[in-house]
């Protein structure tokens, strides 16, 4: 993103974009699957539980107003 001016973001608005980037996950897993090597059921759960606890840590982090998290996992 190469625009510098800040807009203010609603509560709301965030909410929304961290539910598109949770929704999101899962199709990414998917592709890369599909795109490569078949990965194994087990592997599979760690990256599904890795990106849940994700998930989990970006609500208390944005109520905060602390969006360092998610704006790694975006730029992801």
């Amino acid at each position: 993103m190469s625009n510098t001016a800040a807009t203010a973001v609603t509560a709301e608005q965030i909410m929304v974009i961290l539910s598109d980037i949770l929704r999101a996950e899962p199709n990414r897993s998917i592709d890369a699957q599909n795109a490569g090597e078949p990965i194994d059921d087990d592997e599979l759960d760690l990256q599904i539980q890795s990106r849940t606890d994700q998930g989990d840590d970006m609500g208390p982090h944005a109520r905060r107003n602390d969006f360092r998290l998610v704006d790694q996992i975006a730029r992801e």
